[in-house]
């Protein structure tokens, strides 16, 4: 023939620049958050797991529970709940991640009775949540939980200067020396990559937050 076909891969480099605007003509967006609790359920004789503030007299249950879980802490969203039990007899808790939809229960892992629990923010997608945890240390912990894992993930960033995006990835900023790095995330694969490191700022950066498509990152410095 006179010709033929060879298929190839291309691979463009994102090469970050940084530019300097007076508006920010986008808003921080967060993902929403929804509060469910345990309760005694004399029909069944189990604890049962579900919405509050539910305005039927028979709330939806999510879930039940043989025993009672101890100090239990609920996070949750309309897609997915997260309940990491607090006792103080066990060496280990148990966490558990619920599929709202499928009402599906899944056990992920243990968490040692010492370790303080700070805080859960759910993904947009409601496939995930980056927990927030403390150590007897008192050194802050990072980890990204689904239904199939608790993966921890290494980040000097504090929890205000970690953000999800609308395709299920973290984005972060913290300050190394005298420069801010900025980070990506992917929950999927638990991959990291460095989106931009600067030394430019004049002051202290005082907002973050990626844009709805993860484009851009806004700093108000």
């Amino acid at each position: 023939p006179l010709w033929s076909t060879v298929s190839t891969r291309v691979n463009f480099e994102i090469k970050p620049y940084m530019e300097k605007i007076t508006v920010i003509t986008e808003e921080p967006q967060y993902p929403s958050t929804k509060e469910y609790e345990l309760k005694y359920d004399e029909k069944t004789h189990n604890y049962k797991l579900a919405a509050s503030n539910q305005t039927n007299t028979q709330p939806v249950a999510l879930s039940y529970f043989p025993n009672k879980l101890e100090s239990p802490i609920i996070f949750g969203s309309d897609d997915a709940v997260l309940i990491i039990e607090q006792d103080e007899q066990k060496e280990e808790n148990q966490i558990y991640f619920i599929d709202v939809e499928s009402k599906s229960r899944y056990e992920i892992g243990t968490i040692s009775r010492f370790t303080k629990i700070l805080a859960a923010i759910p993904s947009f997608n409601g496939e995930y949540f980056l927990l927030q945890t403390q150590n007897t240390e008192e050194e802050t912990n990072y980890w990204l939980v689904d239904s199939a894992r608790l993966s921890e993930i290494e980040t000097d960033a504090f929890i205000g200067n970690i953000h999800w995006t609308l395709h299920a990835e973290l984005v972060t900023m913290h300050q190394e020396e005298n420069s801010w790095i900025f980070e990506k995330f992917s929950a999927e694969n638990l991959t990291k990559r460095q989106l931009l490191k600067t030394n430019e700022f004049v002051d202290k950066p005082s907002e973050f937050f990626p844009s709805q498509t993860a484009r851009k990152l806004y700093v108000t410095a």
